[in-house]
């Protein structure tokens, strides 16, 4: 994409206005430096039309360096303000002698037409005429009425554009020889204005031509300030679709402004562009869309891939869980096959099953053997039962407590497998969806065949 020319003519013309402009006290004084501060103010133009720059210069030049300054600058009643040089002290030398000058620039913008006042400029202070001597001075500039004209009757233009220069760049993004049918292009257009700002440019409209869509774009404003006026700058970039390899007639982009310098309306804009699209390469189509669809099927894979790392990872940690908790359950098993054996009585199985359940279920709420049987179901509730008769009670007959508190272990150990395989289960259908059957077949097709 090529980049946009810079306007070398209109810099060279500011650049060049300001360095004169600053050497011109010292020339117009080479002779005269004054025996005492002299003020002066200087409006260019002094008959403007609306909206157009007006500079004011204010320059203050005394023989002796200034020691204190104050400078009255009034807001102008219906006028836009803009500071084009922040006041600045500086010493220059002519042939006649050596002198001091301070000076500062505005630009000043009307918004309607007639009278416009310019306040008064008041600056007062003191210079040093020697180590231990100061005067004092205040100065004036009266108030100015300039007479502001409305636009000209031979302006055709719906808005209302003034200026002293005005410029039009223009950019492509793809040589335009080499576009085909389906191709997009983005044209670049650059309007560069001496004497208003960003604000009061016209908006740029790229009018639509058969054979091409022009898709909405975005526009950039810009104000740059000099010493002596601003420059405004509209960018906008129209971005475009071949859709035919007919030839393409491009309008051309047009700024109607009001030129200061010859008073006459003028006319800059961008030029008419024909465009001779080529034939859609199918080639090239065909291959970019297999390459899209193997970047589709690269990101799809991607995402698969995070997807199974996360399923994974939970994976991993679950497993991780279990595997501590179960370590934990092995050994509260261990501990009570150790605690139990053939000739136990049952008051030993008794007190060995109050361990192992409080070491078991220590997260739990506490709970009693009957408790504890109802958790783990009837076959284990009806072993606890038996057990605590066998121990408190007069059995109808002889029991082996070491069967009755392993049975009652193999229950829990039954009910962990249970709740386990439900977990799994459900952590499955949470990722992968719920199991669905396949639709009975053979039953239809029996059905139809009968």
């Amino acid at each position: 994409m090529t980049r946009f020319r810079k306007d070398t003519r209109l810099y060279l013309l500011i650049i060049l206005t300001y360095l004169f402009d600053g050497i011109s006290p010292a020339m117009g004084q080479e002779d005269t430096v004054p025996e005492e501060p002299t003020l002066t103010v200087r409006l260019a133009p002094v008959v403007p039309y609306l909206q157009e720059e007006i500079v004011q210069t204010i320059r203050l030049i005394a023989p002796h360096p200034f020691e204190e300054l104050v400078l009255d600058l009034p807001a102008v009643e219906g006028a836009e303000t803009i500071t084009l040089q922040k006041p600045r002290n500086r010493k220059f030398e002519t042939y006649g002698g050596e002198g001091y000058l301070y000076e500062t620039s505005r630009a000043i913008f009307p918004e309607r037409s007639g009278a416009l006042r310019i306040p008064p400029v008041r600056i007062s202070g003191s210079v040093s005429i020697s180590r231990n001597e100061k005067k004092a001075f205040a100065l004036r500039e009266d108030e100015r009425v300039l007479n502001i004209k409305p636009p000209p009757p031979a302006f055709s233009d719906d808005w209302w554009l003034v200026a002293s220069d005005v410029s039009v760049d223009e950019a492509w993004s793809k040589p335009l020889e080499t576009l085909r049918v389906g191709d997009h292009v983005t044209r670049f257009i650059e309007v560069t204005v001496a004497g208003a700002t960003g604000a009061h440019l016209p908006e740029l409209e790229q009018s639509r031509s058969n054979g091409m869509t022009v898709l909405p774009s975005h526009t950039k404003r810009t104000t740059d300030i000099t010493p002596n006026g601003v420059v405004g700058r509209i960018s906008r970039s129209f971005d475009m679709r071949i859709d035919t390899d007919s030839p393409i007639n491009i309008s051309p982009i047009r700024v109607a402004w009001w030129n200061t310098s010859s008073d006459v309306e003028e006319r800059t804009a961008a030029p008419a562009v024909r465009l001779e699209p080529l034939p859609r390469d199918v080639d090239q189509l065909v291959s970019d869309m297999m390459a899209e669809a193997t970047a589709e099927r690269n990101r799809s894979r991607r995402g698969i891939a995070i997807v199974l790392l996360a399923i994974g990872a939970a994976f991993l940690t679950l497993v991780a869980w279990l595997m501590m908790a179960s370590r934990r359950l092995r050994f509260e098993d261990r501990r009570l096959r150790r605690a139990v054996s053939a000739d136990s009585r049952p008051i030993d199985a008794l007190r060995a099953l109050h361990h192992w359940k409080d070491a078991t279920f220590r997260n739990d709420l506490p709970m009693t053997l009957e408790q504890l049987g109802h958790r783990l179901g009837p076959r284990a509730e009806q072993q606890l039962l038996r057990l605590q008769k066998a121990t408190f009670g007069r059995p109808s007959e002889p029991v082996d407590a070491a069967s009755l508190a392993l049975g009652v272990l193999e229950n829990a150990q039954r009910n962990r497998r249970d709740q386990l395989r439900g977990m799994l289960r459900r952590w499955l259908d949470h990722f992968l969806g719920q199991e669905q059957g396949l639709p009975d077949i053979d039953g239809q097709v029996r059905s139809r065949t009968d």
